[in-house]
């Protein structure tokens, strides 16, 4: 029996080595993970606090390892100012707490440590790169914060990977978002192969409506209410949300359930034959609650 464990953890271990050699991996120096307490306050900060210039959201990432594949999400980070910048990567776990992650200290590790975050310096123009590692932990999804010294200085690009069993992986670009505002629109396909989700961020506890609409009058198809909680976060499939969504197309309303812009979206489009496709979003300030 130990001999045979023994051969297993072995066979495990290699298969996890080859497995990370192939995965994508970005280019560039590698940021500096963060692995300590005391660099990172306790829970999410007020939204008053948080949604101040320069705090920016992606708001999905996710790592880890299932039956027949798994998930991992690369970082690309670019100093778009004029001077030299520092940056930090916070992430959060669905309910808002600090969330652990395997991260590299350079792009020849292959299996990473926990880290809650990363962060670096880069003079005008710098680049440089981080890389989850599903290095068989257990899957872990939420969003991550970013902050740059000075504000608004350092461009973050987030590309969410999910790995199929005998399939190329599946990628998207998940770019950074600010405020919402508190009416947001985003276009979705779904059926014939199309499988339309959404993530969400809320900085306030507060009550979301998600409203399908179709055609040139945006009539409703039907609508589904959920709660968030003050940093909480939640990436689900449309169709499991919205029962009219499975065969249609069209736009979906998102009403964020409190009057300050406190709710970021993104949606993905996966297709059964391609890759994941990042769905636009729009926002209208002058839209009401009501009908």
């Amino acid at each position: 029996m130990f001999k045979f464990n023994l051969f297993a953890a072995m066979l495990c271990l290699l298969t996890l080595n080859l497995m990370a050699q192939t995965l994508p991996r970005p280019a560039g120096p590698y940021f500096e993970p963060l692995r300590e307490e005391n660099q990172f306050g306790t829970g999410v900060l007020k939204s008053t606090i948080f949604l101040r210039p320069g705090h920016w959201i992606i708001p999905q990432i996710a790592n880890g390892e299932t039956q027949n594949g798994g998930f991992f999400t690369t970082f690309q980070a670019v100093n778009v100012s004029t001077s030299t910048a520092t940056f930090k990567v916070d992430f959060f776990d669905s309910d808002g707490r600090p969330m652990y992650l395997p991260l590299p200290t350079s792009p020849n590790d292959l299996t990473g440590a926990p880290a809650r975050g990363f962060q670096g310096t880069l003079s005008p123009g710098g680049y440089g790169a981080q890389v989850t590692i599903p290095n068989g932990s257990p899957t872990a999804v939420g969003y991550a914060r970013v902050t740059a010294e000075p504000e608004e200085s350092i461009g973050v690009n987030a590309t969410f990977v999910q790995i199929v069993s005998g399939r190329p992986p599946f990628m998207a670009g998940v770019p950074l978002t600010t405020i919402f505002n508190n009416t947001t629109f985003m276009p979705y396909i779904s059926g014939s192969g199309f499988t339309p989700s959404l993530a969400l961020v809320a900085f306030l506890a507060q009550r979301v409506t998600l409203i399908a609409r179709t055609g040139s009058k945006g009539t409703e198809l039907c609508r589904a209410i959920m709660d968030l909680g003050n940093g909480h976060h939640r990436s689900f499939l449309l169709r499991d949300v919205l029962s009219c969504v499975p065969e249609s197309e069209g736009v979906i309303e998102i009403r964020a359930g409190h009057e300050l812009h406190a709710l970021s979206a993104i949606g993905f489009q996966a297709h059964d034959e391609g890759a994941f496709v990042t769905q636009p979003v729009w926002t209208n300030l002058a839209r009401t609650f009501e009908e």
